[in-house]
């Protein structure tokens, strides 16, 4: 059975009573790199997509799929892969880093894995199945405020809401998109420097004209944490790195 006829048999079998099932990897990966690129060409409406970009994602996953879902369920997947991005970032900061970058896993013993379950819902799921694509995750969400899964007891306490009058709201959306402004700014420039990865490019004698070589500045220049892996990377992993990367971000030799 092909691609194609295979994710149209898991769209028509999974979608029961509205709920949808994401299968397939594939799905996600056409999913995230669509996010992006109306993201790049239209911007966001807060920290989701806006009206129209559903209308052209929903069309893209119809056409590469054949995998149907209204706007309401690409925004709760949308949602649901940001939360356990988040979380991903968390259990990445923690002071011992537990994080293996070679099989996008992390290390951390039974006890620890239940300590952290308890304290949110969303650790579960990163304990049994890898954080999808994680490089589309971070071009995506990076820079993003989670609601609801920010503190690690997010989930024990529900917050009375409170009414805000329109000139406070003004005023706090002001402040919130200069906050995520200044940290994205932050993000950008924190971490190893263009410099220091560009004397261990210089160290692997792949040449200025090499294909690996311009592919990889193009990289570094992309964020923070991507200059974070490739320092963080053994020789003999460079390369298959660089051409990874290169083929999540589009970059052509």
């Amino acid at each position: 059975m092909d691609q194609s006829n295979k994710t149209q048999n898991q769209s028509n079998e999974t979608q029961k009573k509205g709920k949808v099932y994401w299968r397939g990897e594939l799905i996600t990966k056409t999913f995230l790199e669509a996010c992006i690129e109306e993201v790049t060409a239209s911007g966001r409406l807060g920290s989701s997509l806006k009206p129209n970009s559903w209308i052209t994602m929903g069309e893209i996953l119809k056409k590469t799929h054949g995998f149907e879902v209204d706007d309401r369920q690409m925004r709760n997947r949308y949602d649901y892969l940001r939360n356990h991005y988040v979380v991903w970032c968390q259990l990445k900061s923690k002071t011992r880093n537990h994080y293996n970058l070679v099989t996008n896993s992390f290390n951390f013993t039974e006890e620890e894995w239940d300590q952290l379950c308890k304290r949110n819902k969303y650790v579960e799921t990163l304990k049994s199945t890898p954080l999808s694509y994680p490089e589309l995750c971070t071009h995506l969400y990076d820079g993003i405020a989670a609601t609801g899964v920010n503190g690690w007891d997010a989930e024990e306490t529900p917050k009375k809401r409170t009414k805000t009058s329109p000139k406070l709201a003004k005023i706090t959306k002001f402040e919130n998109e200069m906050t995520t402004a200044l940290k994205l700014m932050v993000q950008a420039n924190s971490g190893p420097s263009i410099k220091e990865c560009k004397e261990k490019l210089n160290s692997l004698g792949w040449g200025a004209t090499s294909p690996l070589h311009k592919m990889a500045l193009g990289i570094f220049c992309e964020s923070a944490k991507y200059r974070e892996q490739w320092m963080l990377l053994e020789d003999n992993e460079n390369a298959d790195w660089v051409k990874m990367v290169s083929t999540k971000l589009g970059f052509h030799a």
